[in-house]
C-alpha cells in the first residue's frame, strides 16, 4: 500500500502543476470584458472542469493518506517532581 501511496502522490503532483496554470489562466481569461461571450462560456467550462480534476486529486490523496496513517497512544507522565 505504501508504494501505491507514493505513486498516487507523484501522479497528483505531476497533474496539479499544469492544472494550476489551466485554472489560473482560464479564470483570468474568463473575466467579463475580455473575450467574446461564446469564448468566455468555453473558458468557464475549462475552468470548471479543471476544478473538478483538482477535487478528484484531492480525494485520491486523502484516501491514500488515510490508509497509511499509523495511530499510537501517547502516554503522559502524571507526576512532576
Amino acid at each position: 500500500m505504501t508504494s501505491i501511496g507514493e505513486m498516487v502522490a507523484g501522479i497528483a503532483h505531476e497533474i496539479n502543476n499544469p492544472l494550476t496554470s489551466i485554472s489560473g489562466f482560464s479564470e483570468l481569461a474568463g473575466k467579463p470584458g475580455r473575450p467574446p461571450e461564446t469564448t468566455r462560456q468555453y473558458i468557464d467550462i475549462v475552468y470548471r472542469e479543471a476544478k473538478r480534476v483538482a477535487e478528484i486529486i484531492r480525494r485520491l490523496l486523502l484516501f491514500v493518506r488515510k490508509e497509511n496513517v499509523e495511530r499510537k497512544s501517547i502516554e503522559q507522565a502524571t507526576s512532576v517532581e
